[in-house]
Formats: C-alpha cells, sequence, structure tokens
C-alpha cells in the first residue's frame, strides 16, 4: 500500500512538472510545417510557405494550445509577402474529435504597400474588382 501511494506521488509530481513547464516555456519544434504547407498547396498550388520554428505553449485552464510562429514568408509566383508573426490557439478536446481544431488566426505582416498586396491577392484569385483595384 506504501508503494502504491509513492508511486501516485511521483506520476502527480511529474504531471505537475511537466504541465508547468509547457505552460511556462512550452515546446518549439518544426514538426508541423511540412503538414501545414503541403495543407496550403492542396488548397492552392501556386502558394509556397516558408515558417521558422512553431512555439506551443499550453494553458491548462482552458485546455488549448496557444500556437505562434515568427519570421515566415508567403510566396506566389514572384510576389512574397513577409509574415511578422501568426498566432492561433487550438482546443485539446478538438484534437480527439471530429471539429476543427483551429478556431481563430490572427496573421501579422511587416509593413507593404498596398499596391503590393493587391498584386499578391490578384495572383492568388484573379476577379474583376481586383483588376479594378490595381
Amino acid at each position: 500500500m506504501k508503494k502504491i501511494y509513492k508511486s501516485l506521488l511521483i506520476f502527480f509530481f511529474i504531471f505537475l512538472v511537466l504541465v508547468s513547464y509547457l505552460s511556462i516555456f512550452g515546446i518549439e519544434t518544426d514538426k508541423f510545417n511540412k503538414p501545414i504547407s503541403n495543407k496550403i498547396k492542396s488548397i492552392n498550388n501556386g502558394i509556397n510557405v516558408e515558417f521558422r520554428k512553431i512555439n506551443l505553449v499550453l494553458n491548462p485552464f482552458t485546455l488549448r494550445l496557444k500556437i505562434k510562429t515568427v519570421g515566415s514568408k508567403i510566396q506566389s509566383q514572384n510576389q512574397i509577402i513577409e509574415i511578422e508573426s501568426i498566432k492561433t490557439q487550438i482546443s485539446l478536446r478538438s484534437l480527439f474529435g471530429d471539429n476543427s481544431p483551429i478556431e481563430n488566426m490572427e496573421i501579422s505582416t511587416k509593413s507593404i504597400e498596398l499596391k503590393n498586396l493587391i498584386s499578391f491577392l490578384r495572383s492568388l484569385k484573379n476577379s474583376p474588382e481586383l483588376f479594378i483595384l490595381e
């Protein structure tokens, strides 16, 4: 009986340390870069995305992962948009269910001229409205 209590106490301590580490520091990885790039290419083959490392931080109270990457680039034909940061949150419950895991995504770009942005958008989807704006 004493060994069971000791084992449970050790397991609880390790779990608490792991959750604390993931909540404060998080994990930096690049394992999601290739699947995300492939998913974007399946939607539009003309888009090439370059990600840097992705930082994952756990919020244990809301059971969400905060995901952030800095310094990415999106390229379509000869147009390049430099991304300052991409942030999103994923519910841990949605990872195991049928729901879409990404609820909201915030993308901030570096300063770009409006003309360059419209040209970039036209390279993705050429519509009369964008032609008139350009």
